[in-house]
């Protein structure tokens, strides 16, 4: 795995050293500086200027306490151990308060090294919320990146960037669009009941929206341990056009409870119909079920492609499908029903997700979504949540 795609969490000194070992040169996504001092207005500037430039190209990572004089790593002189608290929490308050939009998904470790010493590495990733604007005592200016370093950007450049993000937006409603249209005539996969009330769920590599990715499925033979369908402990396995799918086959019934599928381009789009039931002649949804269901299944997900080196961020899409007339239960399913009103729209499509950053809680990130599903049965938000925003299952 390379340097920029390891992940900061895990860096060590010898990942440094390796840099410095190799010459490795600066580039529009890896810049070296000896040190870093914020005590003056044009200094924060600066460093503004670099976190924008990051943020509006291709994301990329900036070492502190690396002396690269030809722009290749040559010294690892470091910054004192000392002041590396400080110096974190002032970098991270700056990139909060002097950018806007806000730049979500950076993050910033020290890595140990010798005699008292540390590198400072800030990752940023690639947004697609910008372009971001420095916003520090009066400045209002866009920067970018190229191999020769950062540019305040011209016009043209704002123009693009700013309609490359909002097609962004654009090319994932068109994939969900286009994905619901497929489950619901059957094309999608075999075996699938068309009008089953079920949950589709998508997990979108937003790098894949603009540039090309591709999965290799011959480098990756543990896929079919490795990866599942939602509220599955095991399922079968096969490959088709689009990619690798795990299935679940109800044979009663001769239809598919489950599949997900591992696109060849990066992105993974599951369907679900096992997490409603009909219940007394009803048909119910249990948010006590769906809920930590679908949120183990975005962060399995999430993981798996980060594992296959396709980096953060990644949108996250949860759409209802064949949702008319259904009733919420809050769960189990022998509870009365929580629902003021059973759902009138036929298909639901809850508010996109973005996990931008490792390790994410993933029912916290989620919230938006299940609220936007219990306004749906006549509620102001999701109730399973504690007043500190923890998903909780004790109370009844």
């Amino acid at each position: 795995m390379s340097f920029q795609s390891a992940d900061i969490s895990q860096l060590t000194v010898a990942d440094i050293e390796s840099l410095i070992a190799d010459g490795v040169p600066e580039s529009s996504a890896l810049e070296f500086k000896r040190e870093l001092r914020l005590d003056g207005d044009e200094q924060k500037r600066e460093f503004l200027a670099d976190v924008s430039a990051f943020a509006n190209t291709n994301g990329g990572r900036l070492l502190v306490g690396i002396d690269a004089p030809k722009g290749f790593a040559a010294q690892m002189p470091g910054v004192d151990s000392r002041e590396t608290d400080s110096q974190i929490l002032q970098m991270g308050n700056l990139i909060r308060d002097c950018l806007r939009p806000a730049l979500v998904g950076f993050q910033i470790a020290a890595v140990p090294c010798a005699d008292g010493r540390s590198v400072i590495v800030i990752d940023f990733p690639v947004s697609f919320v910008g372009p971001h604007m420095v916003t520090f005592r009066g400045s209002q200016r866009f920067f970018a990146r190229s191999s020769n370093g950062k540019h305040p950007m011209e016009y043209s450049e704002i123009r693009s960037s700013f309609l490359q993000r909002g097609s962004s937006a654009e090319k994932l409603e068109q994939l969900r669009r286009d994905r619901i249209n497929r489950v619901i005539t059957g094309m999608d996969f075999r075996g699938i009941g068309t009008t089953k009330t079920a949950f589709l769920l998508e997990v979108v590599p937003l790098k894949s929206l603009h540039d090309e990715v591709t999965v290799d499925f011959r480098g990756h033979p543990n896929l079919r341990a490795d990866f599942t369908a939602i509220n599955a402990y095991s399922a079968d396995a096969t490959y088709d056009f689009e990619g690798f799918v795990a299935f679940v086959w109800n044979h009663p019934d001769n239809q598919v409870l489950a599949y997900s599928r591992l696109s060849r381009y990066g992105y993974v789009s599951a369907y679900c119909s096992s997490l409603s039931r009909l219940l007394d002649g009803k048909q119910t949804i249990a948010s006590r079920n769906f809920e930590p269901q679908l949120a183990q299944a975005v962060a399995n997900y999430s993981s798996l492609l980060r594992q296959l080196g396709i980096t953060l961020p990644h949108a996250v899409l949860i759409t209802l499908l064949n949702g008319k007339g259904v009733e919420l239960f809050r769960g189990p399913l022998v509870s009365h029903p929580m629902s003021y009103h059973p759902v009138n729209e036929v298909n639901l499509s809850a508010p996109v997700g973005i996990i931008s950053q490792e390790n994410v809680n993933a029912l916290l990130l989620l919230r938006p979504q299940f609220d936007a599903f219990w306004n749906a049965f006549g509620y102001s938000s999701c109730i399973n949540y504690d007043d500190a925003g923890k998903w909780i299952v004790e109370r009844t």
